[in-house]
């Protein structure tokens, strides 16, 4: 992507659009932005029995559910989930079309549930974006910057945000020689 004549994004088209958006049409936090066709009207944090939770766990699953209301027909709305750290940084998220959901067209109210089988976010506060485009993820039918709090707790450990699941182990050092003969590199 180029501004003023200068290289400012590289890399695959979603992601161009995304630093486009991003830079350029972004709400303020806890603003909500958006054309009305299609609209959250409900977030909520669920376990993985369905049920609502004052905090999340890392390491346990996480439902985020999303209420939406379509005014008029839709075809193929795209969800989005996105969790901000402490400064404001995004620390990760999704798309509903990401992971292959195609609802069709649609009209009226339903819901949708993103499932984190295992929350890779570390013990914290966190904010929480929803949004739902169009199939081309090019306008926001409603999208709530920051809307939405988040606490997690457990005793997971790291640095940052999210939780890499590392497996440490002691490996054998292999010397190997190096050409003409001299000191040799660990394998």
């Amino acid at each position: 992507m180029l501004e003023e004549g200068s290289v400012v994004h590289e890399g695959e088209p979603y992601a161009a659009v995304d630093h486009y958006l991003r830079q350029c049409v972004k709400p303020a936090a806890g603003e909500r932005l958006g054309t009305g066709e299609m609209e959250i009207v409900g977030v909520a944090f669920l376990d993985s029995k369905g049920e609502p939770l004052k905090e999340a766990v890392s390491g346990e699953s996480l439902i985020v559910a999303l209420d939406y209301e379509a005014h008029k027909p839709i075809t193929s709305p795209i969800f989005s989930v996105g969790f901000y750290g402490p400064e404001g940084e995004l620390v990760g998220g999704c798309r509903s079309n990401w992971e292959g959901l195609d609802l069709g067209r649609i009209r009226g109210s339903g819901r949708v549930e993103v499932i984190f089988p295992s929350l890779a976010l570390l013990p914290g506060c966190f904010s929480v974006s929803v949004s739902v485009w169009d199939d081309s993820v090019t306008v926001p039918y409603d999208w709530h910057q920051q809307g939405y709090h988040l606490s997690v707790c457990g005793n997971r450990v790291g640095l940052g945000n999210t939780y890499l699941a590392p497996r440490w182990r002691r490996a054998k050092l292999v010397m190997t020689e190096v050409a003409g003969g001299g000191a040799g590199v660990a394998t």
